[in-house]
């Protein structure tokens, strides 16, 4: 069955963006009032991902819903040595960035809009 990471587990309404006529298969958005679209079973990322004391390499590029998948991995972030490749959306850049920064990762840098994080290297 196919689900998305978040915070919690909860099913959420969202639609596939579209570019004039064309569908965006990588450009599906969570729609504000939660009432129309396609269904979309989302888990928390840390009861998918129990990984302890590993090295992971982890990328996210989930269409603005960045911040609440890092929150729904937190322990999964602490427990572990990562390296994150993140698309960060503009409105939540501050608390993305907050967030990393309040469980000890350090920006390596941006490229081509992914910004690259990490607790293992330049710590």
């Amino acid at each position: 069955m196919n689900f998305g990471l978040g915070e919690n587990e909860e099913v959420l309404m969202g639609n596939s963006n579209t570019k004039g006529k064309l569908f965006q298969t990588s450009g599906f958005a969570i729609n504000k009032d939660n009432k129309k679209g396609e269904r979309v079973l989302v888990k928390k990322g840390d009861d998918v991902l129990q990984f302890k004391n590993k090295i992971l390499t982890i990328k996210i590029d989930v269409e603005g819903f960045e911040f609440f998948v890092l929150k729904g991995l937190k322990s999964t972030l602490i427990n572990n040595l990562c390296i994150l490749q993140i698309e960060i959306w503009r409105k939540n850049n501050d608390e993305v960035h907050g967030f990393l920064k309040s469980l000890n990762y350090k920006m390596i840098c941006s490229i081509d809009g992914d910004t690259y994080f990490s607790n293992t290297l330049f710590v």
